[in-house]
């Protein structure tokens, strides 16, 4: 299984530390404190300021050809992330860092989404920092 990853906007993180699970995930089963990552498949969903609002969606290998012509059109992407303008500026100019873990001790809690949890604390393997969060985006094959 691949690294899995943190995004955040402060870049001094040394170990991250179980937090209460959003009340929305204690219907699948997540109820106790936990350390959140996702993985790389999904790590541009969250290549931004955590407030910017944003609507992401994809194309999966078993997607029809025609929900892909008409939700991405003309793009060359098989990746929208969506923005609003007046979060254009702030997005571009945000620092971000992406932090890395092994999978170990992760377990996964929606493959589907790729989010992962741990029950206990997680020192990242590496970090790295984002200056430009829509260059990123970009790079890794987004259309915004």
């Amino acid at each position: 299984m691949e690294n899995l990853y943190h995004v955040s906007e402060c870049g001094s993180v040394e170990r991250f530390e179980p937090k209460p699970a959003p009340s929305a995930w204690s219907d699948m089963g997540v109820t106790e404190p936990s350390v959140w990552a996702i993985d790389e498949e999904h790590l541009i969903n969250y290549l931004l300021p955590r407030d910017c609002p944003r609507v992401t969606y994809y194309a999966l290998e078993e997607s029809k050809k025609e929900d892909i012509e008409r939700l991405l059109g003309p793009s060359f992407s098989r990746h929208i992330v969506a923005i609003e303008e007046g979060w254009l500026e702030r997005a571009m100019k945000a620092d971000i860092w992406i932090y890395e873990f092994q999978n170990d001790p992760f377990i996964v809690v929606d493959q589907g989404a790729g989010y992962f949890i741990s029950r206990g604390s997680v020192i990242p393997v590496e970090k790295r920092k984002v200056e430009n969060p829509l260059t990123e985006l970009i790079s890794r094959g987004a259309e915004l």
